[in-house]
């Protein structure tokens, strides 16, 4: 490898230099924690940190043995997360050795990962730089750590913690969901405990007991925040991200919805989105079919929902957020999606938060099959041709944006010729200067201005020097994991 190369490489949020000429350094293992405790990184032992200097390392099987070493070592780490395919010893022109240590992120169920047996020297990667892991923070990572985190038995909660109307209201959807007559009329414990909203308590009498899950679904909202004092859930229509007052607004604790549950909220948030929706007419290429936009974005925004709901991190103290903006919907919520942005595109992997409220949900048919959501929501866009979503994993919340707009009405507001550049950007992927001034008739000057101005905003990337550079439309992780998902696709569908 030549070492010029790695000269140009910069420490940042997911990259760290170590010199570690004879040993593993100390300050690695907050690197180690930090990495596996947010997004993973990447760790070079035999670059100078502050000078740069690639000064190499002296004997690298052997420091990589004593790696392996400490990180097998219960007293010094609580869990190893790297394997022998995580550290490449690699050898520069100049005949120095390098390590290149792939540090992932840690399992849910192993996070925090934490030093020297103390849980107290845990951190994260904020930046270029390795943070101890506030008290709130390590909290939400030991909660995330459990498998379900919905089913606490709650003492001391009973039927009277319940909002009557709510469990009315799901009564009458599930016997409507099953035309079962068992369900017209059941009693409501009986109901709860089929459900698994109330379970046995086996290590005390076995009496059944209310679940966190079916408090927070079915409960009064002064009983809900008694257990989860952070407890919020907001819905706002707005004209744009930029304004901060709203066309319609639901939210938990306001006089309009003294008793707003998890199932409240749904029900009416989700006939609210769909009254934003509009039946608008498409044609199917080949058939000439109209097809049905509205039912389908619909079920899009719903999967998004029931997604947030049964995903959040209910222990938090930052709030559920839907927002529907004119040309697209966002859905935050407080605690990272434990499955990777790849995972929840492809489909068939589930990992739920929130397995009691899941399974109430799916009960009356408001959630589908696990796994199955984010490939339903990928392919509406894709059916439509609308920008595609955009699916962010923070280190303690996640978002979803589903567009309601396709690509070139989003150009449409790019003056020209940045807006012809773009528009051939998606048919043809990429472009030249000599293609701009042979195909659009876009002059040197033109397209230099035009071109600096999307790189500026994000918009393009560019690829090769000089003559030979190239510029594409960028994409998001969404996009590109997308289209690998469509790739396999077609090569099942064609050579398989």
């Amino acid at each position: 490898m030549d070492v010029n190369k790695l000269l140009e490489i910069k420490e940042g949020s997911n990259m760290e230099l170590k010199k570690a000429k004879n040993q593993v350094p100390k300050s690695f293992w907050e690197t180690y924690s930090a990495f596996a405790n947010t997004d993973g990184g990447i760790v070079i032992f035999g670059i100078d940190e502050k000078s740069k200097e690639v000064t190499g390392v002296t004997d690298a099987y052997k420091l990589r043995d004593d790696l392996f070493n400490i990180l097998n070592n219960p007293s010094k780490v609580s869990a190893n997360i790297i394997s022998n395919k995580d550290i490449k010893i690699m050898e520069l022109e100049n005949g120095l050795k390098i390590l290149i240590i792939n540090v992932p992120e840690a399992p849910y169920n192993l996070k925090p990962i934490y030093l020297n047996g103390n849980p107290q020297e845990a951190y994260e990667r904020l930046g270029e730089g390795d943070r101890k892991l506030s008290s709130e923070k390590f909290k939400a990572l030991i909660v995330g750590a459990k498998k379900e985190t919905d089913n606490e038995l709650l003492k001391n909660y009973d039927l009277d913690d319940l909002d009557r109307e709510t469990l009315e209201m799901y009564r009458k959807d599930l016997y409507d969901q099953t035309n079962n007559e068992k369900y017209k009329d059941i009693d409501f414990k009986e109901m709860l405990i089929e459900l698994g909203a109330m379970r046995k308590n086996r290590q005390v009498n076995n009496e059944y007991l209310l679940t966190t899950g079916g408090l927070l679904f079915f409960g009064k909202y002064s009983s809900i925040t008694d257990r989860f004092p952070g407890f919020q859930l907001d819905y706002f229509e707005k004209k744009s991200s930029l304004d901060t007052d709203w066309i319609d607004r639901v939210s938990t604790g306001d006089m309009a919805y003294p008793e707003m549950n998890v199932y409240k909220f749904l029900k009416i948030v989700l006939e609210k989105l769909n009254l934003t929706i509009k039946d608008t007419f498409i044609l199917e290429e080949d058939s000439k079919t109209r097809l049905p936009y509205k039912s389908d974005l619909l079920t899009s925004v719903r999967e998004a929902l029931v997604n947030s709901l049964m995903h959040a991190y209910y222990d938090s103290d930052k709030p559920i957020k839907i927002t529907a903006y004119p040309d697209y919907y966002e859905f935050i919520n407080p605690g990272k999606m434990r499955v990777t942005v790849d995972e929840f595109i492809h489909g068939g992997t589930s990992d739920i938060r929130n397995h009691t409220m899941s399974s109430i949900m799916r009960r009356i048919g408001m959630s589908e099959k696990a796994g199955s959501g984010g490939p339903r929501i990928f392919d509406v866009a894709e059916k439509y041709k609308l920008k595609l979503p955009e699916v962010i994993r923070d280190q303690y919340s996640t978002s979803l944006r589903i567009w309601k707009v396709d690509l070139e009405k989003i150009i449409e507001k790019y003056p020209s010729p940045q807006k012809e550049i773009l528009l051939y950007l998606i048919k043809y992927q990429s472009i030249s200067r000599a293609e701009a001034e042979e195909n659009l008739s876009i002059e040197n000057y033109q397209f230099r201005v035009a071109i600096n101005t999307l790189l500026k905003e994000g918009v393009i990337d560019l690829i090769g020097k000089g003559r030979a550079t190239r510029y594409w439309l960028k994409t998001s992780s969404s996009e590109y994991s997308y289209s690998m998902k469509r790739l396999l696709r077609f090569v099942e569908d064609n050579f398989i």
